[in-house]
């Protein structure tokens, strides 16, 4: 397996992530709750400095962006592959 193979795939994994924890943010885990935790200390260094710029009427906004550019960043690996 190659390494762009091994970044696509490390990509998905962050991806997944992201979506966790929009999913957990919207079900109001209780803050010392482990999965909560570790999720935010996994995706908010990504998603904070977005987090200052990208609040839309209360909704955060930086986890679209996110994916969005992951997913960019996913297209522009695999179309380097062919």
């Amino acid at each position: 397996m190659s390494a762009a193979v091994l970044l696509i795939r490390l990509l998905d994994v962050i991806i997944w992530l992201v979506l966790a924890r929009v999913i957990i943010s919207w079900i109001n885990l209780r803050e010392d709750n482990p999965v909560r935790q570790g999720l935010e200390k996994l995706v908010d260094p990504v998603m904070a400095p977005l987090s200052k710029y990208l609040v839309l009427g209360g909704m955060d906004l930086s986890p679209l962006v996110v994916i969005f550019g992951l997913n960019f960043l996913q297209g522009a690996i695999r179309s380097s592959l062919m």
